[in-house]
């Protein structure tokens, strides 16, 4: 996982119900701590004028108890186990659509050269930001 040592807290209630970052994924770490959303360039906008992080840098999306990851299959969300989702789908995330905040949060992802729909889902406590240039 990465190394990280200084961020900026990102507050829960800042993030409206659903998010649409702009941001070119490098790539997606996942373990039972955090979700990590590595990202060479973009933004984090809340709103069309309020961007609060922007650049090259890693979101963290600390979260408590267990993480799902779900992939799309028509109308279906079926389950992925943890150890197919680490192997054949969290390498290939290429785009980071939406993250929903709920009961669990929902970050929607395209995987893989068919685009799959990949989601994780999660009960995230704290969202940090970690710029490269920190």
């Amino acid at each position: 996982m990465s190394e990280l040592t200084k961020g900026e807290v990102f507050e829960l209630e800042w993030i409206p119900r659903q998010l649409f970052p702009d941001i070119e994924l490098e790539r997606v770490e996942v373990d039972e701590q955090a979700i990590r959303v590595v990202c060479s360039d973009g933004d984090w906008s809340i709103q069309s004028d309020i961007t609060p992080f922007w650049g090259s840098g890693t979101m963290v999306f600390e979260v408590e108890g267990d993480i799902a990851v779900r992939i799309r299959e028509g109308e279906r969300w079926p389950l992925v186990a943890p150890a197919v989702a680490q192997e054949k789908l969290i390498p290939y995330l290429h785009t980071l659509e939406v993250i929903e905040r709920g009961d669990p949060w929902r970050l929607r992802f395209r995987a893989g050269d068919r685009n799959a729909k990949v989601e994780i889902q999660a009960a995230v406590t704290r969202i940090t930001w970690y710029p490269d240039d920190v």
